[in-house]
């Protein structure tokens, strides 16, 4: 996500002129002080991700249970059980047979009886009211206390546990929109506030309202507030940064959620009730509060809402604390930035008023770019690519009781490493490498990783846990690279849709994960394996239909983005027929590509 934002910062910048005007100024300004306290809202809300998004690993984790009916009793003196007419020493139940015991057996058809009534009920059974469990005993050996065995999501209600990971993912659907429009519309400052609030009331409600129905609605709420506090408190941070540390502002902002993911797993082998590692991992909201009332609204945004003076307060704070030295009068400079963004805005409202006089051009529009032989492959291709890459990222990422039953800590931790060693990794190997190259190489490897996995005997447990490890880094690191690459495939007049697009196409596939870590999981132990393997074989076999970007010259319009389909077509055909000189003719006759000595131009022009 840093990535993007980074590039979406740079493409907007050197499109406007009067960005440009402001970017020199914060050249001036410098990175300092100032800036350091939006990094630090950033964090704080990178560092509140990780037990939302990947918690469910600890948090609502399937907990080893047995089922009782009529046919259990139990001898007043407590010293046997008569489980379904065996004679069972207690003193026998002991950790070498405690899983023969939770067996996680629901009662079929003819043991269910509508009057659940025992002689005596055995020690820490709990009366569920399930016809397929109506009296269940958890093994709290490895979790106090889970989501799963604290609502009871097991045998009819199995189907119950992906639903908590689903409506995070839902409302963090909604947050990346609605969020977003709350920060444009009324500053990154005031949706940071709300998201803020929202985080903190829905965690206090999701740990002490003992109802289910009430958990998800908070995770949706949760998923709204997160992703909402970071889309906007990105944008707010890198606004702020001069150009020259706007990279360093992105890598460091996208690192927090990795290293997070190690915490959560360190305070979660401490803390083995749920509620208490929610809370202990959501406190940071409490410094993230007050810290928003003190950090400064985004001066780029101020001026683009014709609020100058806010902005040149702002300003002139931000030139004080950085002790920074500027060139010119700064309220003559501020005016002239302010002049320019004025008269910026009075056009874009212009052009708005005219796109909504022609709303019904829209369809028009789509089936301009399905004409487009480039642009085709692009719409199909890469939300189907952001489909499954989600889809195996989260996929693996909450995988970790299928995986290791026994130590999903190590897992959890370990997952943080790998993600943050992708984004260390594969950001400069994308620079030599190409994104296409690269996207495609990390996901066929980690697939096929994924696959070795599971012909591996578990007597090499290890090799196990190396494969997965390293098919994870792998396919975040594949990741990583097409936050830059998807934007730099749309033209800019539909960069923000495509990549909105291409984002909803991700979420989806967020939603789908859970369905194979859990619902397919209890089918075939195997499954989760070889789905999220072949997954990323699949999607390293699309690559090559897309264009590489590396080197190449952002596209304008729909003309560059044909063009640049059309270079890579003759690049293939000069090659094969080794010829000298070739020409396309498109359009009425006119000629918009050459290709001459293995060399491409173009002659022509939008229209």
């Amino acid at each position: 996500m840093g990535s993007t934002e980074r590039r979406l910062s740079s493409i907007t910048i050197s499109a406007e002129s009067d960005d440009d005007s402001f970017d020199e100024l914060l050249s001036s300004i410098g990175f300092g002080p100032w800036q350091g306290i939006s990094v630090l809202v950033v964090l704080i809300i990178a560092a509140l991700l990780p037990v939302q998004m990947v918690g469910m690993t600890l948090i609502a984790p399937p907990v080893p249970f047995r089922c009782h009916g009529r046919s259990f009793t139990a001898l007043e003196n407590q010293s046997a059980l008569t489980i379904d007419d065996k004679l069972i020493e207690i003193s026998e139940f002991d950790e070498h047979n405690q899983t023969d015991y939770f067996d996680e057996r629901c009662l079929p058809p003819s043991e269910q009886d509508e009057d659940y009534t025992w002689l005596q009920q055995p020690n820490n059974s709990i009366i569920t009211g399930m016809k397929s469990c109506p009296s269940i005993e958890y093994d709290h050996s490895l979790f106090s206390s889970s989501i799963v065995s604290d609502f009871h999501l097991v045998c009819e209600e199995f189907h119950m546990q992906a639903f908590y990971q689903i409506a995070y993912t839902f409302g963090g659907a909604l947050g990346s929109v609605i969020g977003g429009s709350i920060g444009d519309r009324f500053g990154r400052l005031r949706a940071v506030q709300l998201g803020a609030v929202l985080y903190l009331g829905g965690t206090l409600a999701m740990a002490f309202v003992p109802l289910y129905e009430v958990v998800l609605l908070m995770r949706v709420i949760l998923g709204f507030a997160n992703t909402s506090m970071l889309v906007t408190g990105w944008n707010m941070a890198l606004e702020g940064s001069p150009p020259t540390a706007r990279t360093l502002a992105g890598m460091l902002m996208g690192l927090p959620i990795s290293l997070f993911m190690m915490f959560l797993a360190g305070v979660g082998y401490f803390l083995r009730t749920w509620q208490n590692l929610l809370l202990a991992c959501g406190s940071p909201v409490l410094l993230l509060i007050p810290l928003s009332f003190i950090a400064d609204e985004s001066p780029r945004w101020l001026l683009q809402q014709n609020r100058s003076k806010e902005a040149y307060t702002i300003l002139q704070r931000a030139v004080r604390l950085n002790k920074a030295k500027i060139n010119g009068d700064l309220s003559t400079i501020v005016e002239k930035i302010a002049l320019g963004s004025k008269k910026k805005c009075s056009e874009n409202s212009e052009m708005s008023a005219s796109m909504y006089a022609k709303c019904m051009s829209g369809l028009h529009e789509m089936m301009e770019y399905f004409r487009s032989p480039g642009m085709r492959a692009i719409l199909i291709v890469s939300p189907i690519i952001w489909f499954f890459q989600s889809f195996v990222y989260l996929g693996l990422a909450i995988n970790a009781n299928n995986f290791s039953s026994n130590d999903p800590f190590l897992y959890v931790a370990m997952t943080g490493v790998m993600d943050c060693g992708s984004i260390i990794l594969s950001t400069p190997a994308t620079a030599f490498l190409g994104r296409r190259v690269m996207i495609a190489t990390e996901l066929f490897v980690g697939g096929a990783l994924l696959l070795l996995e599971l012909v591996v005997p578990n007597e090499y447990s290890w090799v196990k846990w190396v494969l997965v490890m390293v098919g994870f880094l792998l396919v975040a690191g594949a990741f990583q690279v097409n936050f830059v690459y998807v934007p730099e495939l749309y033209p800019t007049l539909a960069r923000a849709r495509g990549f909105a697009f291409v984002n909803l196409a991700g979420n989806l596939g967020y939603m789908c994960a859970p369905l194979i870590t859990t619902n397919l999981a209890k089918v075939n132990s195997w499954a989760p394996g070889v789905v999220f393997g072949c997954s990323g074989i699949f999607i390293s076999l699309l690559m090559p239909l897309l264009p590489e970007t590396r080197k190449k010259p952002l596209p304008e319009n729909l003309q560059d983005v044909d063009n640049r389909w059309r270079e890579g077509k003759f690049k293939n055909k000069s090659k094969a027929a080794g010829a000298e000189n070739l020409a396309y003719t498109h359009d009425g006759g006119r000629e918009l590509c050459s290709v001459k000595n293995g060399t491409v131009s173009s002659s022509a022009t939008a229209e």
